[in-house]
Order: C-alpha cells, then sequence, then structure tokens
C-alpha cells in the first residue's frame, strides 16, 4: 500500500468518527429536549385588583401551566380579598406591592418576592387569625407592613421559607400587630431580619420553636424603633438564634452586640439608653438565647435602617390610596 493509499484511508477513518460523533451529539440533543417539560407561560399584570380574578391579568384568571407577575413600573398592585388558593403555578412580585386582606388563611403555593416588593399584611375589619401559606422564595429584600384597622391584630406566615433575601418587618398603624411563623420551615431560608419601626406603633416577630434558626449561615439582626422613648419593636426569644450581627437602636441610643451568647439576663445587662437596656428589644422565651457569631458590621446594619425611611414614605402613599 502507497502512502497515498494510507492517507487517504485515514482520512476517510478520520471522517467516519466525526461523522459518528456528531450523529451521537445530535441524537443526545434531541433525547435531551424531549424529555424537558415546556415552559410555563408567564403573565405579567396589566392592571390591579385581586391576583386569583381575571381583570388585573387582562382578562382571564390564573390557571395551573402559568407563571404570574406582578412588575413594577408596569403592573398595579396585587390584592387578596378572600381565602382560598392562588390559581397559577407561582407569582413573582417585583418591586411591586402585594395587599394581603384575607380573613382566613389563603394559600400561594411558589410566592417568589425581589427587592423593591412590600407585602402588606391587611384588615380593613378588625379580624384575628389571617394566616399566609405554601412556600416562599425570599429572593431580595422584602418589607412586610402589619396595617390594622382599629384593633390590635395578629397575623401567621406559615409558608415554608426559602432564599437569601432579607425580611423587613414593622406596623404601619397605631395599634399592636404581631407576626408569628408559625407551622411552616425556615431552616432553607438564611436572610437577615430586620423590625424598622419609625414610630410609635408596635409589633411582636415571633419564630416558632420548631423553626431551625440556629445556624452560622443566618444573616444579620437588626431592630430598630420609632421616636420614643423605649423600643416598640421586639422579637420572642422562645428559642436559641443565631446571626452574624445585631444591631439594637431607638430615639434614646444604640448598640451593636460583640460576638458572643446573650441570654435575656444578660441582654439586661446592656445599656442601650437612659433607662431601656438590650432586653427590652426582646420578649422573655425561657431558657433560650442569642448567639453573634461574627464581628459587628454597624456600616452594613445601617443600610437596612436607611431603608426604613424610603419605605415610610412609600407606605404613607399607600394609606392615602387606601383612604
Amino acid at each position: 500500500m502507497n502512502e497515498n493509499t494510507k492517507n487517504a484511508n485515514l482520512v476517510c477513518r478520520t471522517m467516519d468518527v466525526a461523522m459518528k460523533r456528531t450523529a451521537l451529539a445530535l441524537i443526545t440533543l434531541v433525547s435531551v429536549s424531549i424529555s424537558l417539560p415546556l415552559s410555563a407561560a408567564v403573565v405579567v399584570a396589566v392592571g390591579s385588583g385581586e391576583i386569583n380574578g381575571g381583570g388585573i391579568w387582562g382578562g382571564s384568571a390564573p390557571t395551573s401551566g402559568n407563571d404570574y407577575v406582578l412588575q413594577a413600573p408596569g403592573s398595579g398592585y396585587g390584592a387578596v380579598w378572600g381565602t382560598g388558593t392562588f390559581g397559577g403555578d407561582s407569582l413573582t412580585v417585583n418591586a411591586n406591592t402585594l395587599y394581603l386582606n384575607q380573613n382566613g388563611t389563603y394559600t400561594i403555593n411558589d410566592l417568589r418576592t425581589a427587592t423593591g416588593t412590600l407585602v402588606v399584611l391587611d384588615s380593613f375589619s378588625a379580624v384575628v387569625g389571617n394566616t399566609l401559606d405554601g412556600n416562599w422564595t425570599v429572593q431580595g429584600t422584602t418589607d412586610i407592613r402589619a396595617l390594622s384597622a382599629s384593633a390590635d391584630e395578629a397575623y401567621t406566615i406559615d409558608s415554608d421559607l426559602y432564599g437569601r433575601g432579607a425580611m423587613r418587618f414593622g406596623s404601619g398603624s397605631d395599634f399592636q400587630n404581631d407576626v408569628t411563623f408559625g407551622s411552616s420551615s425556615a431552616s432553607a431560608w438564611v436572610g437577615t431580619i430586620a423590625m424598622t419601626q419609625t414610630g410609635d406603633q408596635k409589633m411582636i416577630l415571633d419564630f416558632s420553636n420548631d423553626h431551625d434558626l440556629n445556624r452560622p449561615t443566618m444573616g444579620n439582626l437588626f431592630i430598630g424603633t420609632g421616636t420614643l422613648n423605649a423600643p416598640t419593636s421586639q422579637l420572642n426569644l422562645d428559642q436559641n438564634f443565631t446571626f452574624q450581627n445585631a444591631q439594637l437602636t431607638y430615639a434614646g441610643g444604640s448598640v451593636t452586640l460583640e460576638k458572643g451568647y446573650y441570654k435575656y439576663a444578660d441582654l439586661l445587662a446592656i445599656d442601650v439608653g437612659p433607662g431601656v437596656t438590650a432586653a427590652d428589644f426582646f420578649v422573655d422565651g425561657g431558657d433560650f438565647g442569642l448567639n453573634i457569631v461574627a464581628i459587628p458590621e454597624p456600616t452594613a446594619l445601617g443600610l437596612l435602617a436607611m431603608g426604613a425611611i424610603i419605605l415610610r414614605l412609600r407606605f404613607r402613599k399607600l394609606n392615602v390610596n387606601r383612604g
């Protein structure tokens, strides 16, 4: 066999291998594409209204197989006026407002909130026991405001929590508004807890004992209160909490906790301002404590406090529209 024949055979074998590889790649690609489910349709709100109704979505009520988005700018606010379950596969609130005004339990199986989102736990009539259920992924800093109509109220969030976004809690009325994370799991959420009262409203935040928040990957804790001479925001210390950093502040003073483990009795010994100790920012929940694992970073914590001022202006506008 001469040299030319050898070269020709080598070229043929090379081409044959390449063609087989190409064919195998095409077969694999086709197989993969066939096995993938069809993508759900994304429906963006065109106005404001009840999220399970048709008007807000351009005429058709939410159905399974579709994902729904409250987008800002472009969409109006979304609202829940009764009990039930959201009809779509998911509801994403992107820098917009979601009113939860149900008198009972409402379920959103896949709720996602992005930075700039405001979730209002609302009640036009004094109703105790409003509950949000399902799954909630906190993708970015989400503000949660409890707004009582005429009396003290309690709200429950039973949604399982996911994501890394901060949850910033506050009260939007002159009555006590307590928020409890009940039967849900928060072990997959590693965000920051911030209570950002800017007036004399009062709120107690309570995580049930079955929550697994004692982990070093937790975010920061910031509790800021209003203009009064005593804190009006409190976290129920009824289990062990682990945070990277913790800052407590009110009109008369502020303190950033050093690295360490603090029981309620230890917090009593830390002065924050005239007649106020760190324990005033917590509810004594028994033999539990607060574990701070990182070097204090007051600058990072302060960004959450600044956000509360902006939110306050936004919330006042919502109250005007509500009236």
